[in-house]
């Protein structure tokens, strides 16, 4: 990571949730005007399916190629782009019996791998930097069936009771008619979530319907650094050689949105940050990162008697850690907007991963005050290194248009 010049980021920050890299998750045939080489293979049908929508004979390669040049030319520097996300294509799927997910760590899709290594390699060619973003919290939430055909919004049904999957799914095929708008479904490759077994051995039941005895279960440390094994350190094998591509390596993000949700458990989510952030510092030249949330979560995740929350106590992460937070004030709310805290640590750069691009929508906030350049000042002036848009995607918080994109030229243009 590059010390000194603010950076402006974006979250990019998926083509298709849970599905950018790795295997297809629908079995229907690429596009034909597809192209594919040993170079630049075709990554999974969500890039490919965008790519040829796009443009005639286009690649996944060129289309994000023509993302980062769009970026590029407004000044963003640094895109963060999630990776595993909440585990919709991740194999193995995981099991369901009377109530309750279960889940063993396999072997990772090599496809992983490749489809990561050729956008590193569209990074490389076009100067700008990716802060990966290994799993989110919903990886481990509750597991939903999903329907529907890849290139329609999917139909997620979260999956309880103490029928089998196969019943389960039976059943609502049978009694919902919306959900039959997409293919036929094999309830055993379509899981989102589900995955918590990777943290602990016995998760006190369902996670579904209740938060009770989620708690209880003790850390699995054996599969968590068998999936850092497995699972993670194939991807920062292919960062080498592309360090200067990762601007840092997001372990997970928002783990506090999953111990209010479903009650994720911080002291195995905890562990699962120090293995990550370990396995990152096994490469000198890359540097770590987490998601928070919220400032003083860190206390929470990586407290004084853990390897990271050591290193942190002691100012040792120096070019190592970034520490991240994420701001969604009330856009309605010119005081609220203006409350963005002071980052904690003076010795450790600190960034606001995800803060909302979309326009207030009373009179009550003056524009000219809170356009996305002066949001980007007010981060700036507040101590932190960098600044991230959410986002690239449409959505609820977000404002992704000329009037934005002419904010951030605006912006970047007087650094």
């Amino acid at each position: 990571m590059a010390q000194g010049r603010f950076v402006v980021g974006i979250n990019y920050p998926w083509l298709g949730y849970g599905h950018d890299f790795g295997p297809a998750i629908v079995a229907v045939d690429a596009p034909s005007t597809a192209q594919s080489s040993d170079t630049d293979p075709v990554w999974n049908m969500q890039m490919t399916a965008k790519a040829t929508s796009s443009s005639s004979g286009a690649t996944p390669s060129t289309l994000l190629e023509g993302s980062l040049d769009l970026f590029k030319s407004l000044g963003i520097s640094v895109v963060r782009w999630f990776i595993y996300a909440d585990g919709w294509n991740f194999p193995p799927v995981p099991t369901y019996n009377k109530g309750k997910w279960s889940y063993d760590v396999g072997s990772m899709a090599l496809s992983f791998q490749d489809d990561f290594k050729s956008a590193l390699k569209s990074f490389a060619k076009m100067g700008m930097q990716m802060m990966p973003v290994l799993v989110d919290q919903k990886f481990f939430g509750p597991g939903k069936l999903v329907y529907s055909d890849f290139r329609l919004d999917p139909v997620e049904v979260k999956v309880t009771g103490n029928d089998s999957l196969d019943d389960f799914a039976k059943k609502k095929l049978a009694s919902d008619k919306n959900l039959l708008k997409g293919p036929d479904v094999d309830p055993h490759q379509y899981i989102k979530g589900g995955k918590l077994g990777i943290l602990l051995y016995d998760h006190g039941g369902t996670i579904n319907a209740t938060k009770s005895g989620i708690s209880k279960g003790s850390i699995n440390k054996d599969s968590i650094e068998n999936f850092m094994e497995v699972c993670f350190d194939p991807l920062l094998a292919a960062c080498k050689g592309y360090e200067d591509q990762i601007y840092a390596w997001d372990i997970l993000n928002e783990p506090e949105v999953g111990k209010k949700d479903f009650d994720l458990p911080v002291e195995a989510v905890s562990y699962f940050l120090n293995e990550g952030v370990k396995r990152v510092w096994g490469n000198p030249k890359l540097c770590a990162t987490v998601g928070f949330q919220v400032s003083g979560s860190e206390s929470t995740y990586f407290p004084a008697n853990t390897y990271v929350g050591a290193k942190l106590a002691q100012g040792k992460v120096a070019n190592k850690f970034v520490m991240q937070f994420h701001y969604y004030p009330n856009l309605d709310s010119q005081p609220d907007m203006l409350s963005l805290p002071k980052p904690p640590f003076p010795s450790v750069p600190t960034i606001v991963g995800e803060f909302a691009s979309k326009e207030p929508k009373t009179d009550k906030v003056k524009w000219d005050v809170l356009s996305i350049d002066s949001r980007l000042a007010m981060i700036q002036q507040a101590g932190y290194a960098g600044g991230f848009l959410w986002s690239a995607n449409d959505t609820k918080e977000t404002a992704w248009n000329k009037k934005t994109q002419d904010a951030v030229k605006n912006f970047t243009g007087k650094l």
